[in-house]
């Protein structure tokens, strides 16, 4: 419906129930013309009616999100224990993760990797100097280490490859006094013509997915018993940049976001092969109009919600069996220009995310509310992950600024 009309119904509204001087107001600021006998009496009432009927049913027919997460118990990342200035030299980090066993990995743009052992528990005290590697010819876009062999990491770079490493000689170091020069490469992939914009081991290790500017997802297996050689299995081609992708959390299924397309592609892994599963239409409506790009995507812990960050301001949920759409996020402030990132809490409870005026937002999911907002960085966020293990949020941003969020009683929450 085009604005004239919108106009002409909220007149004739105005009209009909006696707001003589507002309706006034509107014919002297509106720029539009008004035609007396263009609608019916009482025409947006009806409007109106239909969609509450239709809101309504939908709600009865449709799963929301408070029979997926329960009310949040409190218990989230709201307080900065650790903010880690120097470790890069004011390089941008891209990516950071926490291991289990206090191994802080980033990835940064000038084709740099930093690797260095936090004092746990975090935050008791300084940690170590970081080890300093380069193995790209581009900036790295991201690194992880491997679900079931914690000494192997995967890192993806705008050079178009991925290199897979083993870390023992340097994780296995007291301290991590390890040297780098002993990293050993132990593959490198490099079947994309394109920036690897995504790189991740599906939980039980054995499959691999990469995303790339070149329209295309690779799909690779390890060929062998400790993981040391994957084997490409098969390259599909989109028809858009592959954005993003994300691992279900409890088996080999694989959901792929592309740019200008309205769906989000399902594939299946196991020992049969790989196959396209479904197909699940991110828009509420059902319908192909492309209005947002899905930039970030994750599965809740349970596997029972696909999360979307979008460049709209915000996040959208759907149910992961059938797209009903459960929930929208709003708070965030992320346009075209952004590159957001999320996260979930291990409870599901709460759900944190960047936004581009450098704080990280909080929601409770169950009420779909701002429970508190993260403020210490100064430039622009790239990248946001929990650490399940340790029990800590880790945030990066573009002006090398690695930061650790844990919870406090007293920690910030939302006015």
């Amino acid at each position: 419906m085009d604005s004239g009309k919108k106009a002409q119904l909220i007149l004739q509204w105005l009209e009909e129930h006696g707001y003589k001087q507002t309706a006034g107001s509107l014919k002297t600021e509106c720029p539009y013309s008004f035609d007396p006998e263009l609608s019916k009496t009482g025409a947006l009432d009806e409007i109106l009616d239909l969609h509450h009927e239709s809101a309504v049913s939908d709600l009865r027919k449709e799963s929301r999100v408070v029979d997926f997460v329960g009310d949040g118990d409190g218990v989230f990342a709201n307080h900065e224990c650790l903010s880690l200035e120097d470790w890069t030299g004011g390089c941008p980090v891209l990516c950071s993760r926490v291991t289990k066993a206090g191994w802080l990995l980033l990835s940064c743009a000038r084709k740099l990797q930093f690797f260095g052992k936090l004092k746990l528990p975090i935050g008791s005290s300084a940690a170590c100097i970081p080890s300093k590697m380069l193995r790209h010819g581009g900036g790295v876009l991201g690194v992880v280490q491997h679900p079931q062999r914690p000494n192997l990491v995967l890192s993806n770079s705008m050079d178009k490859s991925c290199r897979l490493m083993d870390m023992t000689a340097l994780f296995d170091e007291e301290e991590g006094s390890g040297e780098v020069d002993d990293v050993k490469d132990i593959q490198a992939l490099t079947d994309h013509s394109k920036y690897v914009v995504k790189a991740l081991f599906s939980p039980c290790g054995k499959w691999l997915a990469t995303a790339s500017y070149d329209h295309s997802v690779c799909i690779y297996h390890a060929d062998n018993a400790d993981f040391t050689y994957y084997k490409l299995k098969k390259q599909t081609s989109f028809r858009g940049s592959c954005e993003t992708l994300c691992w279900h959390p409890k088996k080999a299924q694989l959901i792929i976001a592309v740019r200008n397309d309205h769906m989000l592609h399902v594939f299946e892994c196991d020992d049969k092969g790989i196959s396209k599963a479904n197909e699940l239409n991110m828009n509420a409506l059902g319908d192909n109009h492309v209005s947002f790009t899905p930039l970030d995507i994750s599965f809740d812990p349970s596997g029972r919600i696909v999360s979307i960050a979008t460049d709209k301001d915000r996040v959208i949920l759907l149910d992961a069996t059938n797209a009903n759409q459960l929930a929208n996020l709003y708070g965030c402030s992320n346009d075209e220009y952004s590159q957001p990132r999320h996260c979930w809490h291990p409870s599901g409870q709460y759900m944190y995310c960047t936004s581009q005026d450098k704080c990280i937002l909080v929601w409770e999911v169950a009420r779909q509310r701002e429970v508190a907002r993260l403020v210490g960085h100064l430039g622009i966020l790239r990248d946001l992950s929990f650490s399940s293990e340790l029990n800590v949020l880790v945030s990066a941003a573009m002006d090398g600024v690695v930061k650790i969020w844990d919870h406090r009683p007293d920690g910030c929450v939302a006015d």
